[in-house]
């Protein structure tokens, strides 16, 4: 059995724009995909706080709280701890172990190095995997991305490639 699928989305100012539409397509790759394999899904779009949470049950679809979710605007500056402590209070909480969690960003911001202790131990006690989608950024962000997680997949260079295998990777996480 697989556990739910988390997708944290950055909002900030700095995603406005191209980045914000990628953002959202990769979340609704996400959704297809947990619908797919019957999974719970939910959604935190954050920027320098959680601004908006959506979920959605497995055997549920709600097309009101995808709207909700691609219609939500960017702004803001842009914290990494604080969607990260919430996803990891949703996976505890439920006892979501096997949970995916999905984090959407240009990877603008760092963690402190014990926020980072912590959660690869809730990491580990869960068995919850985080993959990290860069949408612009650079290997700077790339490296800030790794402290958190599992892999990091950047897509600027691809989506200026090729469109079709950047949503192909998406997809493939």
């Amino acid at each position: 059995a697989q556990g739910p699928v988390i997708v944290a989305i950055d909002c900030s100012g700095s995603m406005s724009g191209e980045p914000d539409t990628w953002s959202k397509a990769c979340a609704l790759a996400m959704y297809s995909i947990a619908r797919k394999q019957r999974r719970d899904f939910s959604v935190l779009l954050f920027d320098t706080q959680v601004v908006q949470e959506v979920f959605i049950k497995k055997g549920e679809h709600k097309p009101a709280d995808l709207i909700h979710i691609l219609t939500a605007g960017t702004g803001g500056g842009t914290d990494f701890e604080t969607p990260l402590n919430r996803a990891m209070e949703l996976i505890s909480a439920d006892d979501h172990n096997k949970a995916d969690l999905i984090f959407i960003t240009d990877g603008i911001c760092d963690i402190s190095q014990a926020f980072q202790i912590q959660y690869h131990a809730q990491k580990k006690m869960r068995a919850f995997s985080t993959y990290t989608i860069l949408i612009g950024g650079n290997t700077n962000e790339k490296t800030l991305a790794k402290k958190f997680s599992d892999s990091v997949t950047m897509l600027c260079d691809m989506i200026n490639q090729n469109e079709s295998e950047a949503f192909s990777i998406c997809f493939n996480i």
